[in-house]
């Protein structure tokens, strides 16, 4: 009796445990422009979704930073699901980007921008 107890029990966090990793929100992001060049605008799409459905209303954050600091930038809804962000990279060198939807971070990233 005890067994089947614990097997319930298993079988109950398993589920749990798989409904919040399915429960993740996915972006596509727009790629780059093969060259990114300092002090001009990097304009890209998002499109947000979470369980194969679009996620309107959001305000999503894209955060670039480099060794000298970093900055945000956020997200305009274009058409239900998809957003628009306008990114200005202040200096050349390496930048790492991260989207993030409220407290979720959703996508992390590298690019290279050249000197203008």
């Amino acid at each position: 009796m005890r067994l089947r107890a614990t097997a319930a029990v298993a079988l109950v966090a398993i589920s749990i445990v798989a409904a919040a990793l399915a429960d993740k929100t996915t972006v596509k992001l727009k790629k780059p422009a093969p060259v990114l060049v300092q002090s001009h605008t990097w304009t890209t799409l998002m499109q947000l979704s979470r369980r194969g459905r679009r996620l309107d209303g959001f305000r999503p954050v894209l955060e670039i930073e480099d060794q000298y600091g970093h900055r945000s930038y956020f997200g305009d809804e274009t058409s239900p699901g998809v957003y628009r962000v306008r990114v200005i990279f202040p200096r050349k060198g390496p930048w790492k980007y991260t989207i993030r939807v409220g407290t979720e971070t959703v996508k992390t990233g590298s690019m290279w921008v050249l000197p203008s």
